[in-house]
């Protein structure tokens, strides 16, 4: 089955769930690795697993729940994807971006994609949170196809200072930062650390980027928050594990729930969104 095939089971799918339960969602949040527990902060009208979603792609990474969530986040309607697809799992960058494309069917133009990264700076410490100002792709996968697009402003540079604006507000220490996007799942070498550094990157991570491709690909604005789960300063490099990148972002947990909360709801008045 073709991915435009299931892109169309799984859009057909979720719009007879929508007007079953009569909410329509204006704004969806892809949360990364031991992000998911910020779904807790939504009032569910309804859950599914991926697996149970005709033709969505199914995650098999540790840390990524890999369910849907609809619901009203103080009273607005917000689709929650606990768990993202990765390319390192097999797929292709198109299939990585399925959520995007998914949300451009959907008619949700607001996205707020997290990830968990490692730290390159010293002062990026274990449980900083990190405004994406960019990204640098080197991963080297890219999910379009003879399409040009304009990257400028992939992540929204509005949005970008509502959150800053909001972190002040909340009492929230927000970092700002390029995020290096690589293709995983092993980790960088440190010369391989040294030259990412070097190109321009803060923060380094295994997603993301196809779906920011996408999303900026079908005007869907886009705000990226990671949270440093490792440190990966190549000058003082320490072992690395998945457990302890899901462990550091469960612990951060209650300061990134009220800062994404509290963004969601700056945005919402932002955008006029009812």
């Amino acid at each position: 089955m073709s991915q435009q095939d299931k892109l169309e089971q799984s859009t057909v799918y979720l719009q007879q769930q929508f007007k079953h339960f009569n909410i329509f969602p204006k704004l969806a949040v892809i949360l990364g690795s031991g992000l998911g527990d910020f779904a807790q902060a939504v009032e569910t009208k309804f859950e599914m697993a991926y697996k149970d979603i005709p033709g969505f792609p199914v995650t098999s990474v540790e840390g990524h729940t890999g369910s849907l969530v609809v619901g009203n986040l103080d009273g607005k309607a917000v689709l929650i994807f606990k768990g993202r697809i990765h390319v390192y799992e097999g797929y292709t960058a198109q299939e990585a971006a399925f959520t995007s494309y998914l949300l451009k069917q959907l008619n949700i133009n607001m996205l707020i994609s997290t990830n968990a990264v490692g730290g390159m700076r010293p002062e990026l410490y274990l449980g900083a949170l990190v405004l994406i100002e960019d990204h640098i792709n080197f991963s080297f996968h890219n999910p379009l196809t003879h399409t040009s697009l304009d990257m400028k402003n992939a992540y929204n540079m509005e949005w970008q200072n509502i959150a800053r604006m909001v972190a002040k507000q909340e009492g929230l220490k927000l970092h700002s930062g390029i995020y290096g996007g690589i293709s995983g799942p092993s980790y960088l070498s440190v010369a391989e650390l040294k030259m990412l550094r070097r190109l321009g990157a803060d923060i380094v991570g295994m997603s993301t980027i196809p779906e920011v491709i996408v999303a900026r690909l079908s005007d869907i604005k886009v705000l990226g928050i990671s949270c440093v789960t490792d440190m990966v300063v190549p000058e003082a490099l320490e072992p690395l594990d998945h457990d302890m990148v899901v462990r550091v972002a469960n612990q951060t947990r209650p300061k990134f729930t009220q800062l994404l909360r509290a963004i969601a709801n700056q945005l919402f008045i932002s955008e006029e969104i009812q």
